[in-house]
C-alpha cells in the first residue's frame, strides 16, 4: 500500500510536460497580429506585433511568436519582436523582446532550458528560467542535434 502511495505522489509531482505534442498541436495565423492554437481546446492569442512565424517546444511548455511591429518606425525599420509564452495548454505571456534585425528562426534546446533566436547580428540565447538574453555569436550550428527541442 505504501508503494502505491509513493507511486501516486511521484506521478502527480512529475513534469506534466513530458509528452511530445508535435503531432497534436496546430498553430495558424488568424490575422496580422493574432494566432489560433488548436491543442486540447482552441486558444486565440492576440500579440502586440505582427505575426511572421512561431515555434513550439516539443513538450508544449514554451512557445514563441515573432514578427514585425504593427507600426514601423523610420529610425528602426528592421526591428522585430519576439513574444515568449509559457504553457501552450493555458498560454501566458512571459516576455516580449525586440531585436534589431529580422528573426530568421527560433529553436529550443532538448531540455527546453534555453530559447535560441537567429537574427542578422548573430544567435541570441534566452534562459527560460530567468528570461535573460545574451548574444552568443555567429558560429553556432542551430541544425545540431542539441537544438532539436522544437516542433518543426
Amino acid at each position: 500500500m505504501r508503494f502505491l502511495f509513493i507511486l501516486l505522489i511521484l506521478f502527480v509531482a512529475s513534469d506534466s510536460y513530458a509528452e511530445n505534442i508535435c503531432g497534436f498541436v496546430h498553430i495558424s495565423k488568424e490575422s496580422n497580429d493574432g494566432i489560433i492554437i488548436n491543442f486540447k481546446g482552441m486558444h486565440r492569442i492576440k500579440v502586440n506585433h505582427n505575426v511572421n512565424g512561431w515555434a513550439v517546444s516539443k513538450s508544449g511548455k514554451w512557445f514563441v511568436v515573432y514578427g514585425l511591429p504593427i507600426h514601423i518606425e523610420r529610425q528602426f525599420p528592421q526591428t522585430t519582436y519576439l513574444s515568449v509564452y509559457k504553457n501552450i495548454k493555458e498560454p501566458k505571456i512571459m516576455k516580449t523582446q525586440s531585436f534589431g534585425g529580422g528573426i530568421f528562426e527560433v529553436k529550443f534546446d532538448n531540455k527546453e532550458k534555453n530559447i535560441f533566436v537567429s537574427e542578422q547580428r548573430g544567435i541570441y540565447k534566452m534562459n527560460t528560467n530567468t528570461l535573460k538574453i545574451k548574444n552568443i555569436g555567429i558560429n553556432v550550428d542551430l541544425e545540431s542535434e542539441i537544438y532539436s527541442g522544437a516542433c518543426n
